[in-house]
């Protein structure tokens, strides 16, 4: 924490967040107010279905590295 207030108090270096195995400081060098977005708390998750005209196909995926192999889903995922 020594170097944390090093940082902050000889440097103007501002706290972002922390997690139990790290600290997040901060320095916005532009003129005027830091557009730094704040720490993402919550997941957004997003998903999709895509057919075509005729609606006799669907887009399925297949994970890269599957949890469930063989499994077959639509499009979508997580956004921090």
């Amino acid at each position: 924490m020594q170097k944390a207030t090093i940082a902050t108090t000889n440097y103007n270096f501002d706290f972002h967040h922390a997690k139990p195995e790290y600290l997040m400081l901060n320095k916005w060098l532009d003129k005027g107010p830091s557009r730094l977005p704040g720490y993402a708390t919550h997941y957004i998750g997003v998903g999709g279905m895509v057919m075509n005209k005729e609606r006799t196909k669907l887009l399925c995926i297949q994970e890269q590295r599957p949890l469930l192999p063989g499994i077959w889903k639509l499009p979508g995922g997580l956004v921090e």
